[in-house]
C-alpha cells in the first residue's frame, strides 16, 4: 500500500472514530424546583450511603453523616446558595464540575434525586416536628458512629456555614453559643469520645433546634437569609 493511501485509510478510520463516539453530556446545575417533591425513605439513605462507599469518588466526597449535617446547616441558618454552589461541595470538588462517577445522565439524576429528597425530607421534619429532629449519626457501610460521626456530622454542617453565613451580628448568645458547639465537634473527636452516640446525637439536635429557632418570624424558614455579613474566624468559630 502507498503512503497516500494507508494516509487515507487512517484518515477515514479517524473520522469514522469521530463520528461514533458521543461527547460527553454536558451536566449543569438543576433546577430544583422542576423536581417538585422527592420521596426519601430510610432506604434511600440506605443506599445514598453504600453508594457514597464505592470506589471512584473524590477523595473530599462527603459521607452521608456529613451530608446531613450539610443541608441541616443550609435549613437552620439558613444559607441561600444556588445549586451550582452548594452540590460540588458535597462530591468534593471546587467549582461547578460533575464528580466522574455520576456524570453519566441517569447517574447524575439519581444522586440529585437522593440529595434533593434529604434535603427536603429535613425541612420538613424541622418546619412541622422540630423536637423530634436527631442527628442520623450512624453510617453502618462505612462503620461510622460515635463521637467520629458526631465529628463528621459537624464538619458537613460547617462546611456549609462557610459558604454563607449571613446575620451572625444578629443571632442570640444562645444560638451563638449553638454554632459554637457545632464547631468544636468538627475540630476534634478528643472532647467527646467519652460520650454515647445518643447523647451526642442529642447535644447536636439542641444546637441545630436552637440556631433554626431563631429564623424571623414570617420568612420561609427554607429558604431565608439574613443580610448582615458573617464574622467567622479562620477556623470556623464565631468570634
Amino acid at each position: 500500500m502507498s503512503g497516500s493511501a494507508r494516509e487515507r485509510v487512517l484518515l477515514s478510520k479517524r473520522i469514522k472514530w469521530r463520528r461514533f463516539k458521543e461527547p460527553p453530556p454536558s451536566l449543569v446545575p438543576p433546577d430544583i424546583e422542576k423536581f417538585g417533591p422527592v420521596d426519601f425513605l430510610s432506604s434511600d439513605r440506605s443506599s445514598l450511603s453504600a453508594w457514597l462507599n464505592e470506589a471512584d469518588w473524590p477523595r473530599e466526597t462527603m459521607n452521608v453523616v456529613a451530608i446531613e449535617g450539610y443541608l441541616v446547616a443550609m435549613i437552620v441558618w439558613p444559607i441561600n446558595l444556588p445549586p451550582g454552589a452548594w452540590l460540588p461541595a458535597i462530591w468534593g470538588i471546587r467549582g461547578w464540575k460533575v464528580a466522574a462517577k455520576i456524570e453519566a445522565p441517569a447517574s447524575y439524576d439519581r444522586f440529585l434525586r437522593l440529595i434533593l429528597g434529604y434535603r427536603q425530607h429535613l425541612t420538613q421534619v424541622l418546619n412541622t416536628a422540630p423536637l423530634s429532629f436527631v442527628p442520623a449519626l450512624h453510617d453502618m457501610v462505612a462503620g461510622s458512629a460515635g463521637a467520629n460521626a458526631a465529628m463528621r456530622w459537624s464538619q458537613g454542617f460547617m462546611a456549609a456555614l462557610q459558604q454563607g453565613s449571613q446575620g451572625l451580628d444578629l443571632r442570640s448568645t444562645q444560638s451563638i453559643s449553638a454554632v459554637k458547639l457545632i464547631a468544636r465537634h468538627a475540630s476534634s473527636v478528643a472532647p467527646f469520645s467519652g460520650k454515647s452516640e445518643s447523647a451526642l446525637a442529642a447535644e447536636l439536635g439542641t444546637a441545630a433546634r436552637t440556631i433554626f429557632s431563631e429564623i424571623p418570624p414570617g420568612t420561609p424558614k427554607s429558604a431565608a437569609r439574613l443580610s448582615t455579613p458573617a464574622k467567622l474566624s479562620a477556623s470556623g468559630l464565631p468570634h
